[in-house]
């Protein structure tokens, strides 16, 4: 399985190459999912082996605007009518899939976004779907789900809206798309600093 248990109730589901990304699932009172975009059968099949199922997931959260930290979150929805939270610059671009494509530069007219959306609509599900953020956070705003707490950490950089979680419990921090090799955290795209 690609799953890994990184704490008590706290799951990292490792996404694998582009377009997959790795997803943090903590299963505790509530099923939570920040960044849905690794396998769908990966995430399914670590619900299975602690007796739940996509229906039971309560919240996803997305950490940033980006097509693969966004795949299945309007799926998910559908089957299991989660909150769906995201910051306050996320959640106006994730309402309006237009906004998301001209902050990600691909606006109407430009030569490559035709070859963009189909390359988001084969390998990433559903992450052009229309859906509402339900949750608008900021940062240091807390989530509680029994016994872990997460807290947003606003930390613009790879894009203006990206964002870490901090759990609490057991003093970590989840850095999607923050590469901490020597390579890192480099990434090529007019809205990243």
């Amino acid at each position: 399985m690609s799953s890994i248990e990184i704490g008590p109730h706290i799951f990292l589901v490792k996404g694998g190459s582009f377009p997959r990304c790795n997803t943090l699932v903590v299963i505790d009172e509530e099923v939570v999912v920040v960044d849905p975009g690794c396998n769908i059968e990966d995430l399914r099949a670590l619900l299975q082996d602690n007796d739940k199922t996509l229906r039971d997931i309560d919240t996803v959260i997305l950490s940033h605007i980006h097509p693969d930290h966004i795949t299945h979150t309007m799926r998910l929805n559908r089957l299991s009518n989660c909150r769906i939270a995201a910051n306050e610059i996320t959640a106006p671009l994730f309402n309006d899939k237009e906004k998301m494509k001209n902050f990600l530069g691909f606006h109407k007219g430009h030569t490559i976004r035709k070859m963009w959306e189909d390359l988001v609509n084969s390998k990433m599900y559903g992450c052009l779907d229309e859906g509402v953020v339900d949750e608008v956070v900021r940062d240091g705003d807390k989530f509680a789900f029994g016994n872990i707490t997460l807290r947003v950490l606003y930390t613009p950089g790879h894009l203006p809206d990206h964002m870490c979680m901090e759990i609490l419990e057991p003093n970590m921090v989840y850095g999607s798309d923050i590469d901490l090799t020597e390579f890192g955290p480099y990434y090529g795209h007019p809205n990243s600093s």
